[in-house]
């Protein structure tokens, strides 16, 4: 699947090739290297557009969010048509207000993807050739052909070659014409650049996460907490991985590259989505609302572990009464288990009723489309009928006669009798004479 995506990427870095090194008269590994950078600039480039529509549909969701909950908290306990509708045709005018449309934050992400697992691919494969790096032919990576391959690991960079990673056995590298300390020496700064680049990219995106989080959300929380241990843990192992996994040089440049530009992109992004799209007081007001609110929540679940643990020290220290002391916390448990039963059940009620309302909404929408979908169909045979000279509407009558007209079954099974069949004797053969 990805070959469909490795050939456009190819096909890029080749054009770029071309001009550097034939045009501007650059020799090989000059121009493979600037091929290289260029090939990011382009393809991030090209997809920039995609990333400003996801970024500015994620704010418009984020803006109009509190309008869309409080629509929701009125209706939610509705569960007729009209309620239902109405809250549909309100929800779309809020929607229609702010410019939000969701196939603007899904799509760019279905196309930036695969452009990005096509550009790491090409590099990977020539960094990596499947046949070694001693083989004299490679098979062709999209639009490169074997000579482009070849060439490609021929190139060095600052006396480094393109292929070569830290983890290569010292065999190797002689193959290569390096050795360990100049390979280490040239792709630790690269790792750690990118490091830093990828760092600072989540402690941005995580600024972000938290003026736009959804404090009713448990799964928002729980993500918005898994992205902070994931910049103290992603750079660990990005690092770890560019010293002693099998990542060529050439892959490195591309990671300082690719980090340098999303640090870029993004930041500047941020900033125009925060100049032309600022968050309003209404916004900041439901923010701080709903903050509020899940704090309360937490003390709450946080005073019923207290006292929970607070009968279990107590049953520690006076065993006599260890069997009351288990049922105060079995009651405990109890209670905080029957309500969230009965408000599961509650809503589970609610979801049914306005499920099955909205089964009927949409049985009339597609009969509504159906019949629809008929009057075209009618409206294009009678169009089709006046060109050919004809009145549709006898031409209709005509049909409906003869499809609703009764046939007599032993007329259509039997043909007509013929002249000779009047007679029957004439058929029968002529007795011998007796003389």
């Amino acid at each position: 699947m990805l070959e469909m995506f490795i050939y456009p990427v190819s096909g890029v870095m080749r054009l770029w090739h071309y001009i550097f090194a034939d045009l501007f008269g650059v020799s090989q590994s000059q121009a493979w290297v600037a091929s290289l950078f260029a090939l990011v600039v382009t393809v991030r480039s090209i997809i920039a557009p995609f990333s400003w529509m996801q970024f500015k549909s994620g704010r418009f969701a984020i803006m109009m969010r509190p309008k869309i909950k409080r629509l929701k908290e009125e209706y939610a306990e509705r569960t007729d048509k009209e309620s239902i509708l109405e809250q549909e045709r309100r929800q779309k005018e809020i929607q229609e207000e702010y410019g939000y449309s969701m196939a603007a934050g899904c799509v760019p992400a279905l196309i930036q993807v695969p452009v990005f697992l096509g550009l790491y691919q090409v590099l990977l494969r020539m960094a990596r050739p499947k046949e070694g790096l001693d083989a004299t032919v490679h098979e062709p990576i999209g639009l490169l052909t074997s000579d482009n391959v070849r060439s490609f690991l021929e190139t060095r960079f600052f006396g480094v070659p393109l292929p070569a990673y830290n983890s290569m056995s010292p065999e190797q590298l002689a193959r290569l014409g390096t050795d360990q300390p100049t390979i280490h020496a040239f792709v630790l700064p690269l790792i750690i650049a990118a490091c830093v680049f990828t760092t600072i990219n989540m402690i941005v995106s995580t600024l972000r996460t938290r003026y736009s989080i959804d404090h009713d959300s448990e799964f928002a929380v729980g993500m918005y907490r898994f992205l902070i241990a994931m910049v103290l843990v992603a750079p660990i192992g990005l690092l770890q991985t560019g010293i002693f996994g099998p990542i060529p040089a050439a892959i490195c440049l591309y990671w300082v590259a690719n980090n340098l530009w999303t640090l870029i992109q993004n930041n500047g992004m941020f900033l125009a989505l925060w100049w032309k799209y600022p968050y309003d007081s209404d916004h900041k007001a439901f923010q701080a609302e709903r903050r509020a609110q899940r704090a309360e929540r937490v003390v709450k679940k946080k005073s019923r572990k207290k006292a929970l643990r607070r009968l279990r020290n107590r049953s520690l220290i006076q065993p006599w009464k260890i069997a009351a002391l288990r049922q105060q916390a079995r009651d405990i448990k109890n209670e905080v288990r029957e309500e969230k039963e009965a408000e599961k059940a509650r809503k589970k009620a609610i979801r049914e009723k306005r499920r099955e309302a909205q089964n009927e909404i949409n049985n009339e929408k597609n009969a509504e489309r159906i019949e629809k979908i008929a009057r075209r169909v009618a409206k294009y045979k009678e169009k089709k009928a006046a060109k050919k000279g004809l009145d549709p509407k006898s031409n209709n009558q005509q049909e409906e006669q003869t499809a609703t007209e009764p046939q007599d079954p032993e007329q259509s099974s039997t043909t007509p009798p013929s002249d000779s069949d009047d007679n029957p004797q004439d058929h029968h053969p002529e007795k011998p004479s007796t003389d």
